[in-house]
């Protein structure tokens, strides 16, 4: 009997795609912490890096489907933070999307935002510049928000990095912090 590859193809990525995003919903998301060693394991062999001063890290996964760290300040009143997610389904095309629903479904004030591209930011990390896509946009409320994304191709696949703040607390010094730190 003969197998058709592309619907098999097709049914397989539907029901891997579908799976990620059954649970992702049940991820839990509630605070950041100090303790950098969760972060560093959970990305483990994809990059290192090192947390800002004052941030800590959520580390979050879906075994086979889906790993990453988000820091934030320890002081929660501050809307910035960062991300760094690996999956086998994220890549250049669809990542810096993925990530930023993500990071809208744990940070509800972001989740009315109207994005608007605003152009690229080349950033060196890793001794090499690496093309930003920046996007800006406000909320309901008027609050305006600032989006910084790119796809890092490191040594086990594409990670993303996806760094989204209030412009008014746009912590520079920290995003600065984060990237020289980063290899791959």
């Amino acid at each position: 009997m003969k197998r058709n590859n592309g619907l098999f193809l097709f049914f397989v990525v539907f029901f891997a795609i579908a799976g990620l995003w059954f649970a992702l919903g049940s991820l839990s998301l509630n605070s950041f912490s100090d303790d950098t060693a969760a972060g560093l394991n959970i990305l483990q062999g994809a990059l290192v890096y090192q947390p800002p001063a004052g941030y800590g890290q959520m580390s979050f996964g879906v075994p086979f489907l889906l790993k990453g760290v988000m820091m934030g300040p320890l002081d929660p009143s501050n809307g910035f933070s960062m991300m760094l997610v690996q999956s086998p389904f994220l890549n250049a095309s669809n990542g810096e999307e993925f990530v930023r629903g993500l990071h809208s479904k744990y940070r509800s004030t972001t989740l009315d935002v109207n994005w608007r591209a605003a152009g690229t930011t080349p950033v060196w990390i890793n001794g090499q510049f690496v093309t930003m896509t920046v996007k800006e946009g406000a909320n309901a409320s008027g609050c305006v928000y600032r989006n910084l994304s790119a796809v890092l191709h490191g040594k086990n696949g594409a990670v993303v990095l996806v760094v989204t703040g209030l412009a008014s607390q746009w912590d520079g010094a920290a995003f600065n912090s984060l990237v020289q730190t980063i290899k791959y």
